[in-house]
């Protein structure tokens, strides 16, 4: 089954229109678990009335991305080793 494209991906093969698609889902799914993270650690802050909610997600996200920075280098290479089957 043949699929049509729009004018702008018309030129584009099948690998770049997924990784077109890819990006900004896995964008997304980075902030979706990025966001549960950080209701673990400051959503006890907001509720007892420590910091208000700006101050919380501002915090909160500012120690996520030392973590991302920090870890992520991490999190690839225990991936790679074969959690997850590449081939």
């Amino acid at each position: 089954m043949p699929i049509y494209l729009a004018t702008p991906l018309k030129g584009l093969n099948r690998i770049d229109i997924i990784l077109i698609m890819a990006y900004p889902m896995s964008f997304l799914l980075g902030m979706v678990l990025c966001g549960n993270n950080i209701c673990d650690s400051v959503g006890t802050l907001y509720g007892s009335s420590v910091l208000s909610l700006w101050k919380s997600l501002l915090l909160g996200g500012i120690f996520e991305i030392i973590g991302c920075i920090a870890m992520g280098a991490n999190v690839t290479k225990t991936i790679s080793k074969g959690i997850i089957d590449i081939q």
